[in-house]
């Protein structure tokens, strides 16, 4: 059994399908594509300017990304610079 938790990604049943443990697993070792994209389709939002309520459609794209640390042949990673 494994949690897998996504920041800045809403987990509900539907975006599980598409971002899970082994989608990640994948990505991390170049056997998946580079990007996934997951919908919400009912967001609920609040115009600022007037107040009011909106439900409206969000689409996040989730992709791995090192900045800080180089990925090495037998997946550890080091900092930029060592």
């Amino acid at each position: 059994m494994y949690i897998c938790k996504v920041r800045g990604i809403t987990l509900n049943f539907k975006n599980y399908l598409d971002i899970n443990y082994k989608t990640v697993k994948a990505m991390v070792t170049g056997e998946f594509e580079k990007c996934v994209t997951v919908a919400n389709e009912h967001k609920i939002v609040k115009n600022p300017s007037t107040g009011h309520i909106l439900t409206k459609r969000e689409t996040m794209n989730y992709r791995i990304v090192f900045d800080k640390r180089v990925i090495t042949a037998d997946y550890h990673t080091v900092l930029y610079g060592v």
